[in-house]
Protein backbone atom coordinates (compact mmCIF):
# COMPACT_ATOMS: atom_id res chain seq x y z
CA UNK A 1 0.00 0.00 0.00
CA UNK A 2 1.08 3.84 -0.66
CA UNK A 3 1.89 5.69 2.61
CA UNK A 4 0.79 8.91 2.36
CA UNK A 5 2.96 10.71 4.60
CA UNK A 6 6.05 10.21 2.40
CA UNK A 7 6.63 12.82 -0.10
CA UNK A 8 5.64 12.15 -3.30
CA UNK A 9 7.89 10.62 -6.04
CA UNK A 10 7.75 12.67 -8.45
CA UNK A 11 8.40 15.88 -6.33
CA UNK A 12 11.47 14.41 -5.85
CA UNK A 13 14.51 15.53 -7.44
CA UNK A 14 14.94 13.78 -10.67
CA UNK A 15 18.55 11.56 -11.10
CA UNK A 16 18.44 12.73 -14.25
CA UNK A 17 19.12 16.86 -14.60
CA UNK A 18 19.77 16.97 -18.40
CA UNK A 19 16.30 16.91 -19.35
CA UNK A 20 14.74 18.46 -22.73
CA UNK A 21 11.07 18.95 -23.53
CA UNK A 22 10.54 18.89 -27.49
CA UNK A 23 7.64 16.37 -26.81
CA UNK A 24 5.94 18.34 -23.74
CA UNK A 25 5.83 21.42 -26.28
CA UNK A 26 3.82 19.36 -28.87
CA UNK A 27 1.74 18.01 -26.20
CA UNK A 28 0.64 22.29 -25.33
CA UNK A 29 0.01 23.30 -28.47
CA UNK A 30 -2.38 20.22 -29.54
CA UNK A 31 -3.91 21.32 -26.30
CA UNK A 32 -3.45 25.00 -27.43
CA UNK A 33 -3.06 26.59 -23.70
CA UNK A 34 -2.30 30.31 -23.38
CA UNK A 35 0.82 31.41 -22.39
CA UNK A 36 0.19 31.82 -18.69
CA UNK A 37 -1.29 28.53 -18.24
CA UNK A 38 1.95 26.97 -19.95
CA UNK A 39 4.16 28.67 -17.49
CA UNK A 40 2.35 27.82 -14.45
CA UNK A 41 2.76 24.00 -15.54
CA UNK A 42 6.43 24.37 -16.34
CA UNK A 43 6.92 25.93 -12.86
CA UNK A 44 5.41 22.62 -11.28
CA UNK A 45 8.47 20.71 -12.79
CA UNK A 46 11.14 21.99 -10.51
CA UNK A 47 11.88 21.86 -6.94
CA UNK A 48 12.81 25.34 -4.84
CA UNK A 49 16.63 24.96 -5.60
CA UNK A 50 15.50 24.92 -9.37
CA UNK A 51 16.74 21.42 -9.79
CA UNK A 52 14.07 19.19 -12.26
CA UNK A 53 11.83 16.48 -10.60
CA UNK A 54 11.01 12.96 -11.10
CA UNK A 55 7.98 14.88 -12.46
CA UNK A 56 9.85 16.44 -15.35
CA UNK A 57 11.89 13.12 -15.66
CA UNK A 58 8.06 12.09 -16.43
CA UNK A 59 7.30 14.56 -19.05
CA UNK A 60 10.70 14.79 -20.68
CA UNK A 61 11.84 13.52 -23.61
CA UNK A 62 14.23 10.94 -20.87
CA UNK A 63 11.33 9.76 -19.18
CA UNK A 64 12.42 6.13 -18.45
CA UNK A 65 9.18 4.64 -17.72
CA UNK A 66 7.29 2.85 -20.90
CA UNK A 67 3.92 1.34 -21.86
CA UNK A 68 3.62 -1.88 -23.19
CA UNK A 69 1.30 -3.14 -25.57
CA UNK A 70 0.22 -7.59 -26.22
CA UNK A 71 -2.37 -8.35 -28.00
CA UNK A 72 -3.47 -11.62 -28.14
CA UNK A 73 -5.71 -14.36 -30.26
CA UNK A 74 -8.25 -16.60 -29.11
CA UNK A 75 -5.59 -18.71 -27.77
CA UNK A 76 -3.78 -16.65 -25.63
CA UNK A 77 -0.84 -16.28 -27.79
CA UNK A 78 1.09 -13.52 -28.76
CA UNK A 79 -0.01 -11.97 -32.19
CA UNK A 80 1.43 -8.09 -31.45
CA UNK A 81 3.68 -6.20 -29.05
CA UNK A 82 4.66 -2.76 -29.08
CA UNK A 83 6.59 -0.84 -26.41
CA UNK A 84 5.96 2.88 -26.15
CA UNK A 85 8.14 5.13 -25.16
CA UNK A 86 9.24 8.99 -24.37
CA UNK A 87 7.51 11.62 -23.00
CA UNK A 88 4.26 10.18 -21.19
CA UNK A 89 2.51 12.65 -23.22
CA UNK A 90 3.64 11.00 -26.25
CA UNK A 91 3.36 7.77 -25.31
CA UNK A 92 -0.33 8.39 -24.21
CA UNK A 93 -0.88 10.36 -27.80
CA UNK A 94 0.44 7.00 -29.50
CA UNK A 95 -1.22 4.12 -27.59
CA UNK A 96 -4.52 6.03 -27.78
CA UNK A 97 -4.39 6.45 -31.56
CA UNK A 98 -2.87 3.50 -32.35
CA UNK A 99 -5.79 1.61 -30.01
CA UNK A 100 -8.74 3.50 -32.24
CA UNK A 101 -8.66 0.98 -34.43
CA UNK A 102 -10.86 -0.77 -32.25
CA UNK A 103 -13.05 1.68 -31.19
CA UNK A 104 -16.04 -0.19 -32.51
CA UNK A 105 -15.66 -2.91 -30.03
CA UNK A 106 -14.56 -0.24 -27.16
CA UNK A 107 -15.56 3.31 -27.74
CA UNK A 108 -12.97 5.60 -27.75
CA UNK A 109 -12.97 7.40 -24.68
CA UNK A 110 -12.61 4.17 -23.00
CA UNK A 111 -8.68 4.12 -23.88
CA UNK A 112 -9.24 7.68 -22.65
CA UNK A 113 -9.51 7.37 -19.32
CA UNK A 114 -8.20 3.59 -18.73
CA UNK A 115 -5.15 4.89 -20.19
CA UNK A 116 -4.72 7.85 -18.26
CA UNK A 117 -5.84 6.30 -15.20
CA UNK A 118 -2.72 4.08 -15.78
CA UNK A 119 -0.49 6.59 -16.28
CA UNK A 120 -1.47 9.26 -13.70
CA UNK A 121 -2.25 7.13 -10.81
CA UNK A 122 0.34 4.60 -11.22
CA UNK A 123 3.50 4.04 -8.40
CA UNK A 124 6.41 5.67 -10.19
CA UNK A 125 9.08 4.87 -7.49
CA UNK A 126 9.15 1.51 -8.93
CA UNK A 127 10.88 1.37 -12.21
CA UNK A 128 8.18 -0.81 -14.37
CA UNK A 129 5.99 -0.43 -17.45
CA UNK A 130 2.51 0.33 -17.77
CA UNK A 131 1.17 -2.81 -19.19
CA UNK A 132 -2.31 -3.37 -21.56
CA UNK A 133 -3.44 -6.63 -22.95
CA UNK A 134 -6.04 -6.63 -25.32
CA UNK A 135 -7.62 -9.63 -25.77
CA UNK A 136 -10.48 -10.93 -28.01
CA UNK A 137 -13.47 -10.71 -25.93
CA UNK A 138 -11.81 -7.90 -23.28
CA UNK A 139 -8.83 -5.48 -22.68
CA UNK A 140 -6.87 -5.28 -19.99
CA UNK A 141 -4.67 -2.34 -18.02
CA UNK A 142 -2.59 -2.70 -15.36
CA UNK A 143 -0.35 0.16 -13.61
CA UNK A 144 1.97 -0.56 -10.97
CA UNK A 145 1.24 0.23 -7.61
CA UNK A 146 -1.40 -1.26 -5.48
CA UNK A 147 -4.39 1.70 -3.69
CA UNK A 148 -3.78 3.87 -1.32
CA UNK A 149 -4.06 2.99 2.42
CA UNK A 150 -7.21 2.42 3.83
CA UNK A 151 -8.72 2.57 0.01
CA UNK A 152 -10.45 -0.33 -1.15
CA UNK A 153 -11.70 -1.21 -5.23
CA UNK A 154 -15.23 -0.33 -4.34
CA UNK A 155 -14.47 3.02 -3.17
CA UNK A 156 -12.99 3.60 -6.75
CA UNK A 157 -15.64 1.83 -9.17
CA UNK A 158 -17.91 4.38 -6.92
CA UNK A 159 -15.83 7.25 -8.05
CA UNK A 160 -14.10 7.91 -5.17
CA UNK A 161 -10.34 9.42 -5.70
CA UNK A 162 -7.24 10.37 -4.31
CA UNK A 163 -4.65 11.23 -6.44
CA UNK A 164 -0.90 9.75 -5.65
CA UNK A 165 0.62 12.28 -8.43
CA UNK A 166 -1.64 14.99 -7.79
CA UNK A 167 0.25 17.79 -9.45
CA UNK A 168 0.84 14.91 -12.61
CA UNK A 169 -3.25 14.82 -12.52
CA UNK A 170 -3.39 18.68 -12.42
CA UNK A 171 -1.51 18.70 -16.11
CA UNK A 172 -3.54 16.03 -17.69
CA UNK A 173 -6.60 17.65 -16.58
CA UNK A 174 -5.57 21.17 -17.34
CA UNK A 175 -4.78 19.46 -20.90
CA UNK A 176 -8.27 18.24 -21.31
CA UNK A 177 -7.14 14.43 -21.11
CA UNK A 178 -7.98 13.16 -17.95
CA UNK A 179 -11.99 14.19 -16.40
CA UNK A 180 -10.64 14.16 -12.93
CA UNK A 181 -12.59 14.19 -9.79
CA UNK A 182 -12.48 10.41 -9.92
CA UNK A 183 -15.17 10.31 -12.60
CA UNK A 184 -12.92 8.42 -15.38
CA UNK A 185 -14.11 4.76 -13.59
CA UNK A 186 -17.89 5.97 -13.49
CA UNK A 187 -17.55 7.13 -16.96
CA UNK A 188 -16.54 3.83 -18.29
CA UNK A 189 -19.26 1.98 -16.30
CA UNK A 190 -21.70 4.09 -17.79
CA UNK A 191 -20.89 2.08 -21.28
CA UNK A 192 -22.51 -0.96 -19.40
CA UNK A 193 -25.35 -0.13 -17.55
CA UNK A 194 -27.72 -1.47 -20.07
CA UNK A 195 -25.69 -4.97 -19.90
CA UNK A 196 -24.66 -8.15 -18.18
CA UNK A 197 -21.09 -7.33 -18.02
CA UNK A 198 -19.21 -4.19 -16.76
CA UNK A 199 -15.39 -3.55 -16.13
CA UNK A 200 -13.78 -5.17 -12.95
CA UNK A 201 -11.21 -4.12 -10.87
CA UNK A 202 -8.04 -6.60 -9.30
CA UNK A 203 -6.21 -5.24 -7.10
CA UNK A 204 -3.04 -6.81 -5.37
CA UNK A 205 0.11 -4.75 -2.97
CA UNK A 206 1.89 -3.70 -5.99
CA UNK A 207 -0.74 -3.64 -8.67
CA UNK A 208 -3.66 -2.10 -10.61
CA UNK A 209 -5.72 -3.49 -13.10
CA UNK A 210 -8.89 -2.50 -14.36
CA UNK A 211 -10.56 -5.31 -16.89
CA UNK A 212 -13.00 -3.83 -19.38
CA UNK A 213 -14.86 -6.26 -21.77
CA UNK A 214 -15.48 -6.02 -25.44
CA UNK A 215 -18.84 -4.68 -26.05
CA UNK A 216 -19.92 -7.10 -28.40
CA UNK A 217 -19.35 -9.86 -26.01
CA UNK A 218 -22.13 -8.05 -23.75
CA UNK A 219 -26.19 -9.35 -23.70
CA UNK A 220 -28.38 -6.63 -23.08
CA UNK A 221 -30.45 -6.64 -20.13
CA UNK A 222 -34.19 -4.78 -20.55
CA UNK A 223 -33.94 -2.03 -18.15
CA UNK A 224 -38.03 -2.23 -17.69
CA UNK A 225 -38.07 1.05 -15.74
CA UNK A 226 -37.78 2.89 -19.41
CA UNK A 227 -40.85 0.52 -20.33
CA UNK A 228 -45.10 1.24 -20.52
CA UNK A 229 -46.54 -0.47 -17.98
CA UNK A 230 -48.13 -2.50 -20.99
CA UNK A 231 -44.65 -3.07 -22.66
CA UNK A 232 -43.72 -4.60 -19.50
CA UNK A 233 -46.90 -7.02 -19.09
CA UNK A 234 -46.23 -8.23 -22.99
CA UNK A 235 -42.40 -8.97 -21.72
CA UNK A 236 -43.97 -11.34 -19.25
CA UNK A 237 -46.26 -12.89 -20.54
CA UNK A 238 -44.11 -13.61 -23.45
CA UNK A 239 -41.56 -14.91 -20.66
CA UNK A 240 -43.78 -17.02 -19.31
CA UNK A 241 -45.99 -18.43 -22.21
CA UNK A 242 -43.05 -18.45 -25.01
CA UNK A 243 -45.16 -17.94 -28.43
CA UNK A 244 -48.46 -16.04 -27.93
CA UNK A 245 -50.62 -15.71 -30.82
CA UNK A 246 -52.31 -12.06 -31.09
CA UNK A 247 -55.58 -12.97 -30.52
CA UNK A 248 -54.10 -14.61 -26.61
CA UNK A 249 -52.46 -11.09 -26.37
CA UNK A 250 -55.40 -8.97 -26.91
CA UNK A 251 -57.68 -10.98 -24.18
CA UNK A 252 -54.83 -11.38 -21.14
CA UNK A 253 -54.20 -7.38 -21.82
CA UNK A 254 -57.94 -6.30 -22.66
CA UNK A 255 -56.62 -4.26 -25.71
CA UNK A 256 -58.36 -3.64 -29.04
CA UNK A 257 -56.14 -5.47 -32.04
CA UNK A 258 -54.90 -1.40 -32.74
CA UNK A 259 -53.54 -0.95 -29.49
CA UNK A 260 -51.76 -4.22 -29.36
CA UNK A 261 -50.05 -3.70 -33.53
CA UNK A 262 -48.72 -0.44 -32.06
CA UNK A 263 -47.18 -2.36 -29.24
CA UNK A 264 -45.86 -5.52 -30.03
CA UNK A 265 -44.38 -2.83 -33.26
CA UNK A 266 -43.04 -0.39 -30.64
CA UNK A 267 -41.17 -3.40 -28.69
CA UNK A 268 -39.76 -4.97 -31.84
CA UNK A 269 -38.34 -2.22 -32.66
CA UNK A 270 -36.57 -1.51 -29.30
CA UNK A 271 -35.03 -4.89 -30.20
CA UNK A 272 -37.14 -6.66 -27.21
CA UNK A 273 -39.34 -9.11 -29.35
CA UNK A 274 -40.08 -10.82 -32.59
CA UNK A 275 -42.88 -10.58 -34.33
CA UNK A 276 -44.01 -13.74 -36.48
CA UNK A 277 -46.54 -14.09 -39.20
CA UNK A 278 -48.97 -11.63 -40.43
CA UNK A 279 -52.79 -10.99 -39.86
CA UNK A 280 -54.46 -13.43 -38.10
CA UNK A 281 -51.33 -15.56 -37.91
CA UNK A 282 -49.20 -13.01 -35.94
CA UNK A 283 -47.72 -13.92 -33.11
CA UNK A 284 -44.90 -13.03 -30.46
CA UNK A 285 -41.72 -14.22 -29.07
CA UNK A 286 -38.78 -12.94 -26.57
CA UNK A 287 -35.98 -12.12 -29.30
CA UNK A 288 -33.14 -14.31 -29.20
CA UNK A 289 -29.76 -13.22 -28.82
CA UNK A 290 -27.69 -13.38 -32.20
Amino acid sequence: MYNTFMKPFIDRKSPNQQLSFNQLKVAFEKAELKENVMKRLLELLVDFDDNYTNLAYLVSDQNPYTIKYVRFDEDYSIIEQIEFEGSIFEQYADIYAYLEKYKKDYPSYIFREAIGNAIIHRDYSYLASTIIHLYTDHLEVTSIGGLIDGFKSEDVLNGISITRNKKLADIFRIMGLSEGFGMGIKRIQSVYKNYDKTIRIQCSYNAFKIIIPDIHTCKEVIDRRILTNKEKMILNLLESEGIVTDLQLQAKLDIKQSRSYLLTKQLSEKGYIEILGKGSTRRYKIKEED
